[in-house]
Order: C-alpha cells, then structure tokens, then sequence
C-alpha cells in the first residue's frame, strides 16, 4: 500500500497585503502503491488563509468648501476655500494628496463710498 510523503513548506501567502491564501502538498510516494496496493486515501493538498499586513491606502481630497464671504465691504477683496485629505485619509503607508488644500480668488464688491 502507498503511503504519505511528509507535507511540503507551506507556500507564501497569495498577497502581499490584505487577506490570501498558502497551501501545502504531500505525495503517495513513501512509498508508491505497486502490485495492487491501495493508493493513498486523504488529501494531496490543504489550504490555509493568511492575513498580511493592512494594503496601503492612497489619500483623496474631500470636495471644496463654500467660498468665504468676500474680504471686504466694499472695493476689492478675496475670497477662499478648503478641502481636506480624508477622503480617504491616507493610511498604512498610502500616498497622502497632491494638489492644493486652498484656493483663492479675487472679489468685488461695490465701490466704497
């Protein structure tokens, strides 16, 4: 009759980041069923999961905020908006956001008196 070869290495997780899977092989060859021996009953391979460290998540800008009031009463001013990175916020080593957080533009508003 055949039997079981010890199981080979697990193999390395199937990602690099997040949740995968390893599996690990044995053979019929210790030794190999021959004249009319039985072949070896039970699994050839086994599958285990693994979990590797968090993916990396690239940060994204939230949308712009309402524009400020103008600076000024009257004559000429500016005004600004913001926006954030935390749409996501960048995490586990993620690239953080390009681009500007304000912007600003010039407003008029009625000639002063």
């Amino acid at each position: 009759d055949g039997n079981f070869s010890e199981w080979s290495n697990w193999t390395r997780c199937s990602v690099s980041c997040g949740n995968g899977m390893q599996k690990r092989n044995r053979s019929c060859s210790k030794p190999t069923p021959a004249y009319g021996g039985n072949n070896c009953t039970g699994n050839h391979t086994e599958i285990r999961y693994c979990t590797q460290l968090d993916c990396p998540v690239d940060g994204n800008f939230s949308e712009w905020s309402n524009w400020t009031r103008c600076s000024v009463s009257c004559g000429n001013g500016t005004q600004e908006r913001n926006r954030s990175c935390s749409k996501p916020t960048p995490a586990y080593g993620g690239n953080n956001c390009t681009g500007n957080h304000s912007e600003i533009r010039y407003c008029t508003q009625p000639h002063c008196p």
